[in-house]
């Protein structure tokens, strides 16, 4: 893994990209710390953020993990890549307490719409809800979220977060289009 981080960032550093989304991918926090702790030295050099998405179903799952973990590394390079519907769908709250304890620590933000337990029209089905295998994870429009979106954006923009934000709407191919459109929509008011 250590190599591939290696690689993944002289890539985006020849790109001019400025930040690489990680995952533990199943892996243990304790197995991906010498890894992160040793690529943080390539991120450093490079001027890259190195950010760590949190996941429902792993080690990554909650903010006090994920702060812990980062704290643990001890670089400015390594960050967060905030994703608040992981967070809710693992049952933590990604707003407030979430962005609360991550705060600077937090280097990109990834935003979908997502509900527990849902399914009805305009619902997409996705995997399993964490613990529950009768009971499965649902994606929507972010306005629709389980969580605070709102909320989220209005202590990002107060918080003078300057890094990016990507839409990341689990649906099929066929209805990706018109949920960009309206997340977009719903994000006019925070977006200069």
């Amino acid at each position: 893994a250590l190599r591939i981080y290696e690689e993944t960032l002289e890539a985006a550093a020849f790109f001019g990209a400025p930040v690489v989304n990680s995952y533990f991918a199943g892996a243990p926090a304790s197995a991906a710390l010498p890894v992160y702790r040793r690529t943080s030295k390539k991120a450093e050099s490079l001027g890259i953020i190195l950010a760590l998405e949190n996941e429902a179903h792993d080690d990554s799952a909650r903010p006090e993990a994920v702060a812990e973990f980062l704290d643990k590394v001890g670089s400015s390079h390594v960050k967060a890549l905030f994703d608040p519907c992981n967070f809710y769908q693992a049952g933590a709250s990604p707003y407030p307490a979430g962005f609360e304890i991550l705060g600077s620590r937090i280097g990109y933000v990834h935003l979908k719409g997502g509900l527990l337990e849902a399914e009805g029209p305009g619902i997409h089905r996705g995997g399993t809800a964490l613990g529950r295998q009768d009971k499965f994870i649902g994606y929507l429009d972010l306005s629709k979220s389980g969580f605070d979106a709102a909320g989220l954006l209005d202590r990002l923009k107060k918080s003078g977060y300057q890094g990016g934000i990507t839409l990341e709407p689990h649906v099929p191919a066929q209805d990706f289009e018109a949920f960009i459109r309206r997340d977009l929509a719903f994000l006019a008011p925070w977006v200069k």
